[in-house]
């Protein structure tokens, strides 16, 4: 389960304080499926990073399986990046000059895995997104949504408890966004993962198990 209380966000430029997250009350079920929704500048992404211990929050609690995120140690933290969180980045993120089994064998080589074993767990998540036929393709050979497909199945590879993606579909055609929803939902099942979403596209707001709102910083109501 994800447990938030309480849970504040600010951040300082210059001389001026800017509240991002205020009073975030929520509890989250193991697999469900969360979407995320809210103007820019409504703290999405705020409440993403957290999540993904990318950022810490100022005050409440916020607890992800177990983990405790508000004062993880170095050792704690790189656990959990490494085994129990997956994201999904807008704009894919991959290294220009690996093949897309590489990069998705990236997160399996920082977690000391032999390149053999982590070829052969990379192999098996690109063929879960359909790329079989396109391992040893550089990003540069790839269309958009096959980039992404990339991003998820190195997002997965690791087998993580919680999947968060921030705007997956922000850059694709509605063609190829539809198949990564396609693709993301049904990894859900086959996985049982909890999977976050945010979006813009109140289409895919409307598919989530949970539909949260923010605005100003503040949850304005859950579905």
């Amino acid at each position: 389960m994800i447990r938030i209380q309480n849970l504040e966000k600010n951040y300082r430029i210059g001389n001026s304080s800017i509240t991002a997250l205020k009073n975030i009350n929520l509890e989250v079920s193991n697999s469900q499926f969360v979407t995320l929704m809210g103007p820019s500048g409504s703290g999405k992404s705020s409440l993403l990073n957290i999540l993904a211990s990318i950022d810490k929050p100022d005050n409440g609690l916020v607890e992800v399986f177990d983990y405790n995120l508000n004062n993880l140690s170095q050792r704690d933290l790189d656990k959990y990046r490494r085994s129990t969180v997956g994201i999904i980045f807008q704009f894919f993120n991959l290294l220009p000059y690996l093949s897309a089994l590489e990069n998705v064998s990236l997160p399996l080589y920082l977690s000391g895995i032999s390149t053999n074993q982590a070829h052969l767990r990379a192999s098996e998540s690109l063929e879960m997104v359909g790329l079989k036929d396109r391992m040893q393709h550089k990003p540069t050979e790839l269309s958009g949504g096959e980039q992404q497909r990339v991003a998820i199945a190195r997002s997965i590879v690791h087998n993580p408890k919680l999947l968060l993606a921030d705007e997956p579909t922000g850059n694709l055609d509605t063609d190829t966004s539809h198949k990564i929803m396609e693709i993301l939902l049904k990894l859900r099942k086959e996985k049982s993962f909890t999977l976050w979403i945010v979006t813009h596209n109140p289409e895919i707001g409307r598919l989530g198990d949970l539909q949260i709102h923010l605005k100003d910083g503040k949850m304005l109501d859950e579905s």
